[in-house]
């Protein structure tokens, strides 16, 4: 079986190529011919399965192997499985092994103060101290009797107490910010029982400095003694 395939020459010429049955193409134009056998003259055979470039232009920059060969010399085989750091440069505040002893040291001292589950504090020693604001003074009717003053700034605890022969006298509580201006303190009352004692814990003492002042008013004199005891 053939094939008519019309084509046309660089004349103008139309004429005829015919493809026979074992895919050959016959050319009848001789102008035709000629021009085939320059092309197929001009078609090197190429194995693309083996092409080798014998040179090429790299772009700017691009890695030469002078530039790989010098990479490669600074670059040391290193076994992540086994780093060894030699030396680092800690943050600032970072821990050393000064400071890391001391931990060590501290929490140690806080193991020691538990026992099974509890921990043990001390509070350390509480002091009392205390201060005879009078001592047997005799109080004529009439008269007055202040006390000196008591610096309660560290107390945590204030306690006054004492005796009096004046059951019905009338023993104020004053405080003060500086020691020098005084004022009743309205909420603690002191009173004689009927034994000639008395005695009052303070409460809600906010000012730095007491004092006690006894007033005679039984019609004759009486003798008057008072303490005050600051646990800190």
């Amino acid at each position: 079986m053939s094939f008519e395939i019309i084509g046309q020459n660089a004349s103008n010429v139309v004429s005829n190529v015919y493809v026979d049955t074992s895919h050959n193409i016959a050319v009848k134009d001789s102008d035709a011919n000629t021009t085939l056998t320059s092309l197929n003259g001009k078609v090197t055979a190429c194995n693309t399965g083996a092409v080798v470039v014998s040179s090429t232009a790299l772009p700017t920059g691009a890695a030469t192997e002078s530039t790989l060969a010098t990479l490669s010399g600074n670059v040391t085989a290193c076994n992540t499985g086994a780093v060894v750091v030699s030396s680092s440069a800690l943050p600032s505040g970072g821990a050393t092994s000064a400071l890391q002893t001391a931990g060590n040291a501290d929490l140690s001292t806080l193991a020691g103060c538990v026992a099974g589950t509890t921990l043990t504090v001390s509070s350390g020693a509480i002091s009392t101290t205390n201060t005879a604001l009078a001592s047997g003074a005799t109080v004529s009717d009439g008269a007055t009797e202040t006390s000196a003053s008591v610096d309660a700034n560290a107390a945590h605890a204030v306690q006054v107490f004492g005796s009096c022969t004046d059951s019905t006298g009338n023993i104020r509580i004053q405080i003060s910010a500086d020691n020098s201006n005084w004022f009743d303190d309205s909420e603690n009352s002191i009173f004689v029982d009927s034994l000639g004692f008395f005695g009052k814990n303070l409460k809600m003492i906010g000012a730095r400095y007491i004092r006690l002042i006894y007033s005679n008013s039984s019609g004759s004199s009486a003798t008057y003694s008072a303490n005050c005891s600051i646990k800190a």
